[in-house]
């Protein structure tokens, strides 16, 4: 009799730990809504005297909404060779209006090997609902042409609306002064 329960058990303990056929990888909410869970935007920086500055991409572009940080974010990589611009000290400017795009998405993980990893990604897990917003750029960083990497602070404030079902929320065109 024993054995009939020491296999019994043995059998239910391999069957209970197979992986199953759940394949949903949806770990937030399990309700049909979208929520805003990427900002789209374009940002371009003048110079004083009305030049926009050239440069390969701006980087750690910190983004808070509402007073709450939703990121720091890169550009997508520009080819500068192209472009018709002049130097003026360690950079380079041109005439001509240059935006950089950038996309400030959520943090995508979804496999996790300790309750720790999952218990940072919750926290920093962030979805817009419907409604109005306020977003601030505190600082990027760009590299000159000496290759050096110098911070900026511009703290610019701007509200946007987000709609009701969407994923992805385009902001707009941002202008930030290069002081």
């Amino acid at each position: 009799m024993k054995k009939y329960i020491l296999y019994f058990l043995i059998l239910s303990t391999v069957y209970s730990c197979t992986k199953g056929d759940y394949q949903n990888n949806k770990i937030i909410s399990e309700d049909d809504e979208i929520y805003v869970e990427n900002l789209l935007m374009l940002i371009n920086i003048q110079n004083s005297d009305s030049t926009y500055l050239i440069t390969h991409r701006i980087d750690s572009l910190s983004i808070y909404i509402n007073d709450s940080l939703w990121g720091y974010f890169s550009s997508s990589e520009i080819d500068t060779a192209k472009i018709n611009k002049e130097q003026s000290g360690n950079y380079f400017f041109s005439n001509n209006k240059q935006n950089y795009f950038f996309i400030g998405n959520v943090l995508a993980e979804n496999e996790f090997e300790t309750v720790g990893d999952y218990a940072t990604f919750m926290n920093a897990y962030n979805t817009l609902k419907p409604g109005d917003y306020v977003c601030m750029i505190e600082s990027y960083q760009i590299v000159d042409i000496n290759g050096l990497r110098k911070t900026f602070y511009p703290y610019k404030y701007f509200p946007f609306s987000v709609e009701e079902n969407v994923g992805s929320m385009y902001i707009g065109e941002i202008n930030l002064n290069f002081n």
